[in-house]
């Protein structure tokens, strides 16, 4: 009986083992559900590029968009008293330099100089100034001094303002030619 058993034994694994293996249909089952899951995961990652596409199309779009209207809006003869007004209104904008920290101070690039760059900054309390009405009339102004240069065929002196940084004290945001923070 003893001799019984042990040669049951192996038998026994086997079956079980044989039972434990996939089948060729299993197999197949299984290919097909892992292309499935590829194709979904494949789609969802297409979508999401898509998505993201829209977005910086639409987001250029309207950059372009914004741009065109400046130039259409931009009158022919600027005067001295037009470019006077926006700079009072970007100084009126920006007058309350007030922040509770140094993270609320900002420097803004304004102005037009025909060799290139800035014709000065602006400093300024991100707490206190809402932002993008400030870059509209930045460019606004931009654009005008900019008509005003070529329509009085006026040239620039070349010279290089430096780099202004934000700087915070007693309260207070301004700026400085010294990266603080």
């Amino acid at each position: 009986m003893h001799k019984f058993i042990v040669n049951l034994i192996p038998a026994v694994f086997a079956a079980a083992l044989i039972g434990c293996q996939p089948t060729l249909e299993d197999e197949v089952i299984d290919e097909q559900e892992m292309v499935q899951l590829e194709q979904e995961q494949t789609n969802k990652l297409s979508e999401q590029q898509n998505a993201n596409l829209a977005k910086q199309v639409l987001k250029q779009s309207q950059a372009v968009a914004k741009q065109e209207a400046l130039k259409t809006s931009i009158p022919e003869n600027v005067t001295k008293e037009e470019l006077a007004n926006l700079k009072a209104a970007l100084a009126t904008l920006t007058e309350n330099k007030q922040a509770s920290s140094a993270n609320s101070c900002k420097v803004m690039a304004y102005g037009y100089k025909s060799c290139g760059g800035a014709a000065g900054y602006l400093a300024y309390s991100a707490e206190q100034v809402e932002e993008g009405l400030l870059q509209e009339l930045v460019q606004e102004y931009t654009q005008y001094e900019k008509q005003y240069q070529l329509e009085n065929k006026m040239v620039s002196t070349c010279d290089v303002l430096p780099q202004q940084y934000p700087a915070y004290g007693n309260g207070q945001c301004g700026m400085s030619t010294e990266q603080r923070f």
